[in-house]
């Protein structure tokens, strides 16, 4: 997957759980809704949470050292009705409209990539790091 349909697929990855907040859990019955999600993206391999701490220090030991990239995705959801918002975010990256319960929603959606490159970390180090329990919901730890 080219970094192109990877951040194609995360927008509507992103979209999809905002909708979901928006549609089933607030019924629609929000002003604006802002959801963020991000991932690990290394060698057009995506890296999540882990799931365990085993799964975290394997992450950690495969990025050590390396460079890789973040990719946040971020989605602005409002009812249309919001006419200053509609205006402000006429130059984001993607958009897309919604009926639901026939009121109209806009999503304003866009993935933003930071470049990282890791220390070597040593195994005390990453011990240390998952004794913290920091890296609980977090992206690649």
């Amino acid at each position: 997957m080219n970094m192109y349909e990877l951040k194609n697929f995360f927008y509507f990855a992103a979209l999809e759980k905002a909708k979901d907040v928006a549609f089933t859990k607030l019924k629609g019955d929000f002003d604006l809704l802002i959801s963020a999600d991000t991932v690990i993206n290394y060698n057009n391999i995506i890296l999540e949470k882990p799931r365990d701490e085993k799964h975290c220090k394997e992450i950690l030991s495969l990025l050590s050292g390396k460079k890789h990239s973040v990719l946040t995705a971020t989605v602005l959801f409002f009812p249309i009705k919001n006419k200053e918002l509609t205006i402000k975010l006429e130059e984001k990256d993607c958009q897309k409209d919604f009926v639901f319960n026939n009121s109209n929603f806009k999503a304003a959606f866009f993935v933003e990539e930071t470049l990282v490159e890791f220390d070597a970390l040593d195994e005390e180090l990453i011990e240390g790091y998952l004794g913290s329990k920091e890296w609980t919901d977090k992206a690649a730890g």
